[in-house]
């Protein structure tokens, strides 16, 4: 092969090098995924030669593709799904397969959504990368053209070459967000340990414990309920968001209830849907009290020594199926 022959590659391979340099500066400048995101779509539009750049991320729980960044469109006034349901739409295909797609008439492709809003941005033609993370799609980088255009393999390749640091900036913003989650965590344990030097009052310790709790899982509600030994049925009860005057004493029971699933697990249990969940045995009286405060979703926990019986129990509500 002669060098002449042999340039063009050689040229391509250089292109994308200087675009994963660059986008991995950008990733490297900030922890701030939405500005990431949005400077890795300028990128990619401005690299490519393309009219449109979306980015689309995965929501863990759901497996939803989410919009997350977008550049180059006109009509702010046509509504688009911003929220695509797993598998669903060419989006839904790549993450599906792992693997690229570049068609020269999108609106011919029946898999096409956000139809109204591509026909009014003149969208013609469109290629989706997807974003890889641990081997894994995490997302989408998606270029379109208000012009025919044949994708090219070393388009995909420039495109996977922005698509790479966004899996980074993913990672890295991850990280930093259980970074500062660690931090505000120790930081109310130490505001609950003062608060309980501070003052021999349990009231005040439970009290402190409670709005910990309830702000730090951003719940409507928390409550603690302590367990009394002797009967084994809960006593004495703080609450925080919710009305407690109502809360029934009942007889704690492994399985019984949220937190006797909690107790029987050993660990902290939740649910999104707390009437609807079927792990759990009734109690008719606190459900009854539950249905009355409008709760739905709930996490709980039970406090208990060293053989193993409940000292109380913590719990955290939201009156909507939020977590």
């Amino acid at each position: 092969m002669t060098p002449e022959k042999s340039r063009p590659s050689t040229d391509q391979r250089m292109r994308e090098l200087e675009v994963f340099v660059e986008s991995s500066r950008l990733v490297a400048s900030t922890l701030d995924l939405g500005e990431v995101l949005d400077r890795l779509a300028g990128i990619a539009r401005a690299r490519l030669g393309v009219d449109v750049v979306r980015i689309w991320l995965r929501d863990e729980a759901p497996g939803d593709l989410i919009l997350r960044a977008q550049t180059g469109t006109r009509r702010q006034d046509v509504a688009f799904q911003t929220r695509l349901a797993s598998g669903e739409g060419l989006a839904g295909a790549v993450i599906a397969t792992g693997e690229p797609i570049f068609i020269c008439n999108v609106l011919g492709d029946p898999r096409l959504k956000n139809r109204v809003w591509f026909e009014a941005e003149g969208l013609v033609s469109m290629m989706l990368v997807p974003i890889v993370l641990d081997m894994a799609p995490i997302g989408i980088l998606a270029c379109a053209t208000r012009s025919r255009r044949e994708f090219s393999p070393g388009d995909v390749a420039l495109a996977a070459a922005v698509a790479a640091p966004a899996a980074q900036a993913v990672r890295n913003a991850g990280i930093h967000a259980d970074a500062l989650a660690r931090l505000e965590e120790i930081q109310a344990f130490q505001r609950v340990t003062a608060e309980t030097l501070a003052s021999p009052d349990l009231e005040t310790a439970l009290r402190a414990l409670v709005r910990e709790t309830q702000h730090l899982l951003a719940a409507d509600a928390a409550i603690c309920s302590l367990v009394e030994p002797s009967a084994q049925r809960t006593d004495r009860v703080v609450g925080l968001g919710v009305e407690t005057e109502g809360l029934p004493r009942y007889r704690v029971a492994p399985r019984a209830g949220l937190g006797g699933e909690a107790l029987a697990a050993r660990r902290p249990v939740r649910t999104d849907d707390y009437f609807a969940d079927a792990r759990f045995v009734r109690i008719p009286e606190f459900d009854a009290w539950a249905r009355a405060q409008g709760i739905k979703a709930m996490i709980g926990t039970a406090v208990i020594d060293r053989e193993g019986a409940p000292l109380a129990f913590l719990w955290a509500f939201n009156r909507s199926a939020s977590p």
